[in-house]
């Protein structure tokens, strides 16, 4: 054969060995080729995975993306105040407003004893310390459970608004201190640390810190304190001068901070189900501290019972009754115990 005919089969081999290459099978690659970044040849990008336009999401570890929010931020925030409660007013409906206050928790890093998304519900653990805090309400515990001699809680509650598409928020403080026996006694809540921790929530959701509270009625106090007395049918109430909706506010806060579990509400039903676990929920399980908080009189019953929180208007006041769930009846001695514990944080 002569030498270009040698030459012209040379170069038809060629071609064929480029053209076979270049349709190959994408899992017969190099391992080069398999590990180049695919930001190297963006024209190559496939489109399947790009997030659209106008979306918000957040990353696998939680971080935010570089050109969007891991959440969309509230439209508009306002304090509000009535007498001497405040709550957050957020243009937002309960399940975005829930995403936001768990990103809050998450950064200042709290840990929770009980998150429940559908009361709207997140309660911390019990924090330590060997005084009582005088600013930051979310400082981190001081001391160890042994060493202390205070020990904080605090309560967030989520609620939907009485304006429709808005989420109301309420901050809830309980505080118990040992004595010199080693007792543990339940405190008053702090006010303060209730506003401070509100406040820190306010700037969180984007409102503004130096924004007074908006009331919704004029004056800080109340003309006519709550009042425990017995119906006309024997029955134990406590008589609140507010109309339904500011009554329904001050009775949630009342039972969060007096250490009640809320397990059910229905506010168009008007009713709160409770239990009063003192053995789990009001503080650390020292000995004696159960005989400081228990409204039994020597033992706590292995079975706890669920009781009802009517509310009830009445003209110009709203009656709060206390009735037991179930067949058996409701014991006045006890529902005069509840309603006086609520009571007091009322005041």
């Amino acid at each position: 054969m002569s030498r270009p005919i040698l030459v012209l089969l040379a170069l038809l081999s060629l071609l064929a060995l480029a053209g076979c290459k270049s349709g190959a099978d994408p899992a017969e690659r190099t391992a080069d080729e398999l590990t180049l970044p695919p930001d190297l040849n963006p024209e190559q990008q496939s489109s399947a995975m790009a997030i659209p336009a106008g979306t918000k999401a957040s990353t696998g570890t939680g971080q935010k993306s570089s050109t969007e929010p891991v959440l969309p931020e509230p439209d508009h925030v306002t304090l509000r105040r009535d007498g001497h409660e405040r709550w957050l007013e957020v243009q937002a409906p309960p399940s975005q407003v829930w995403r936001w206050v768990g990103r809050f928790v998450k950064q200042r890093g709290l840990t929770l004893a009980r998150s429940d998304p559908k009361l709207g519900i997140m309660e911390s653990t019990w924090l330590y310390s060997a005084k009582p805090l005088e600013r930051d309400a979310l400082a981190p515990s001081t001391v160890d459970r042994a060493a202390a001699s205070i020990a904080d809680r605090y309560l967030i509650r989520l609620e939907e608004g009485v304006q429709q598409g808005t989420t109301e928020v309420f901050v809830a403080h309980r505080r118990v201190a040992r004595d010199e026996q080693g007792k543990w006694h339940l405190r008053d809540a702090d006010r303060f640390l209730e506003a401070e921790l509100m406040r820190a929530l306010l700037i969180s959701l984007g409102g503004d810190a130096a924004s007074s509270p908006t009331p919704l009625a004029q004056g800080d106090t109340r003309a006519v304190e709550p009042q425990l007395l017995q119906l006309d049918n024997g029955t134990a109430a406590l008589v609140l001068h507010d109309g339904f909706f500011e009554a329904w506010r001050r009775i949630g806060l009342a039972l969060d901070r007096a250490g009640f579990t809320v397990v059910d509400r229905d506010r168009s039903a008007r009713h709160y189900f409770i239990r009063y676990d003192t053995r789990a929920e009001l503080g650390p399980k020292d000995e004696g501290f159960l005989d400081t908080v228990a409204f039994w009189s020597n033992k706590i019953p292995d079975t706890i019972e669920k009781y009802r929180i009517d509310l009830t208007e009445v003209k110009d006041v709203t009656q709060v009754t206390v009735q037991r769930v179930g067949d058996a009846p409701t014991s006045q001695d006890i529902a005069v115990k509840i309603l006086g514990l609520v009571q007091k944080q009322l005041r």
